[in-house]
């Protein structure tokens, strides 16, 4: 009798732990998934989706697993609303809100409701706070749509559309003509274009100026691409032409088909390298770099940044004529032996802003 009594006690608490492991199963994010099968997960579940990044050095990324296994709260939230997904966003076929955004990269995370239709869209590294309080607002049906956090009804897409069109994932020809077909359907474009404007107007940074100025020379609405160009140009800083030398340029095609680059100021070097040769430990040696202004305007040198607080540069801030030459002085400290490759940055008026270059050399004993 002794040798029986503990089987009934066994099953009894082996009953116990199976129901508490199926009861403590939890949605897990999934991983190596395709977009369609993601899509099809939150239909399944009747939840909205969110779409994380799968880049490995996604840092928001990381904070949202770490909070989603700490902080039950924020779990609960999740578990109640999304099905959650973490997406490679280059692979062919799954990147459809890049596509929207006018993008080469795609967000953070994006989320959508389930309806299926885009909820947010953010990018950047953000707090985790803000992080925390776009998935509250978005469970509570707010919309947030980066550089303005758009809270109304507008949406660009929605997915089940693409979804259900995009049957082959691996065919990128097919997958580029469909984000053809759906970036050019009027529906879209009526609605994507109401959404760029509400954004300049609530926002009329360069970004969403040029933003917009792109989409419409993109649609063929040359008028108002112009408008929006010429308004970005017209509010340019000397940090925003740093920062944004390709999209200057673009704007300037958009407002003048004819535009040369030329016309304007251009720096121009004989060799992108600036070679010092051989020198000795401890030692400081200056290295002319000399540069023309090849344009038909006057050029600027406005700064010049190096890599190293070794090597510095000074310059003439006077203008330079058109078709006249100027130097660059570079002054490098040598602080120990070896090969020497520094990068160096100028920045000025040019069209063709900045110039990059190198300094070479080698410090002996």
């Amino acid at each position: 009798m002794l040798l029986k009594t503990p089987f009934p006690w066994l099953l009894f608490f082996c009953t116990l732990f199976l129901n508490a492991c199926q009861n403590k199963k939890e949605p897990a994010i999934l991983r190596n998934v395709s977009l369609n099968e993601a899509l099809q997960a939150a239909k399944d579940n009747q939840k909205g989706l969110l779409l994380l990044s799968g880049q490995t050095d996604c840092h928001v990324c990381k904070l949202f697993e770490t909070d989603y296994i700490t902080n039950q709260a924020f779990k609960n939230i999740i578990d109640s609303n999304f099905v959650v997904a973490r997406i490679n966003f280059t692979d062919s076929g799954q990147q459809w809100l890049a596509a929207l955004l006018h993008s080469g990269t795609f967000p953070t995370f994006a989320v959508l409701d389930k309806q299926l239709q885009t909820k947010a869209v953010i990018a950047g590294n953000i707090s985790l706070a803000d992080m925390r309080k776009y998935v509250a607002g978005i469970a509570a049906g707010n919309s947030y749509v980066e550089m303005t956090r758009f809270k109304d009804s507008s949406q660009v897409s929605k997915a089940e559309y693409i979804r259900a069109t995009n049957a082959n994932f691996q065919d990128k020809a097919k997958t580029d003509s469909i984000f053809a077909k759906i970036i050019t359907a009027p529906l879209f474009m009526q609605a994507y274009a109401k959404l760029l404007e509400t954004h300049v107007q609530q926002r009329p940074s360069f970004y969403n100026q040029q933003l917009t100025a792109r989409f419409f020379r993109f649609t063929g609405d040359t008028l108002r691409a112009r408008q929006y160009a010429t308004v970005a140009l017209s509010g340019i800083t000397p940090l925003t032409a740093l920062l944004n030398v390709q999209a200057l340029k673009e704007m300037r095609l958009i407002i003048d088909p004819a535009y040369n680059e030329k016309n304007e100021p251009f720096i121009h070097a004989i060799s992108d390298t600036a070679h010092m040769g051989i020198v000795k430990n401890h030692s400081t040696t200056s290295v002319p770099y000399p540069i023309t202004n090849t344009g038909k305007k006057p050029l600027v040198i406005q700064a010049v940044y190096t890599d190293c607080a070794c090597t510095a540069a000074t310059f003439d801030k006077a203008a330079i004529l058109p078709g006249d030459s100027s130097v660059v002085h570079l002054t490098f400290s040598a602080k120990g032996e070896g090969n020497v490759r520094r990068t160096l940055r100028i920045y000025s008026n040019a069209a063709n802003n900045p110039l990059q270059a190198t300094l070479t050399g080698e410090v002996a004993p």
